[in-house]
Parts: C-alpha cells; structure tokens; sequence
C-alpha cells in the first residue's frame, strides 16, 4: 500500500476511536494505528507526526506522560510536521507562536498552510493581513483569505461574510443575495480548530 494510502487508514482508524465505546476494541484499534504509523514516525514523516500529536499519550507505549512532558513532546512533534510541511500542524504550530507573540512567525505559517488550502489558516491569515498582524496591511488580500474560508464553510469565515454583508462591513454592501446565501451555508458550517 503506498504511503498515503496507510496514512488515510491509520486516520480513519483514529477517528474512529472517537465512537468506540468498547475498551477492548478501543485498544487494538489505537495499537493498529500505531502499528500502522511507528515506521513513519522513525522517519519523522511530517503526516505521521501530526496523527501522533492527536494520540492518547501522544502514541506512546510507555506509562502516561505527566502535563509539562506531554506539553514539550507534543509542542515538538507539532514542530517538526510543520516544519516538514504538514498543513494542520503548520497552522497548531502558528497559533503556539501567536500565543507567544511572535505574529510575523505564526502568520507566516499560517500563510502556508493557507496556499495548502487548510480552511482555518486561511481563516487566521487572512484576520492578521485585514489587520496588519505581523504582516503587512490588505484589506483586499485579507478579505479574499478570509472568503476562501468560507467557501469551505469553516464557521467563522461564514459568521464574519454574514456580519459584512448585515452590515455593510469591509466594502460588503448590503446585498441581499449573498447575505442570504451565506445564512443558508452557515447551519451547514462546522468548526475545525
């Protein structure tokens, strides 16, 4: 099976582990996982990592982590996929530099993971350009982030392209059209973080 082929299966199994309910099967479902991704994370496959980011114990076989560990292995493993180009963990690692206030850093971050067409970079990229966060000031530029957001129903977006068009926000008239067709996507939107 090619590689991003065993990546999907070891994500859909871990997604699944959200609707198990039986310990046992919950259990050899995470070792399956983590049978699954061990040789891509020996080499530190940017895709891999960020699946074992989001494992309990961070997909460690030894006793669990105590918070300040987790919280260093885990920022590192978030660092590393990002690094290696893995858009979700581009993004989780932006928002920790944002966090730190190191604005330019995240949203150069956010920016790459954005182009990968990753809806909440898109979304937070776009907020700092409209707002020249450690970027460089463009209305334009940071509505059309912010829109692509929504295109792909990410919740905020769609909440901030309902409010413009309310109320005339951000050269958002009130057209009516687009107002209603953003309040018809909105039920249907779901929040990534």
């Amino acid at each position: 099976m090619e590689i991003e082929g065993e990546l999907r299966q070891a994500e859909l199994i871990l997604g699944a582990l959200g609707w198990c309910s039986d310990e046992h099967h919950y259990d050899m479902l995470l070792v399956m996982a983590r049978e699954i991704l061990k040789p891509y994370w020996a080499k530190s496959h940017p895709r891999a990592l960020w699946l074992k980011s989001g494992m309990p114990n961070l997909g460690e076989d030894t006793p669990p982590l105590g918070d300040a560990e987790f919280d260093q292995k885990y920022d590192e493993i978030i660092r590393l996929a990002a690094e290696g180009g893995c858009p979700e963990a581009q993004y989780r690692h932006g928002c920790k530099l944002y966090e730190l206030g190191e604005q330019s850093k995240a949203a150069e971050l956010y920016l790459k993971a954005a182009q990968e067409d990753f809806a909440p970079a898109q979304w937070c990229y776009g907020l700092d350009v409209l707002n020249g966060n450690g970027v460089d000031q463009n209305e334009e530029i940071g509505l059309s982030y912010i829109r692509m957001a929504a295109e792909q129903r990410y919740e905020y977006a769609v909440e901030f392209m309902i409010d413009a068009y309310q109320n005339g926000r951000y050269g958002g008239s009130n057209d009516e059209s687009e107002l209603q067709k953003w309040q018809r996507i909105l039920p249907f939107c779901e929040y990534r973080y």
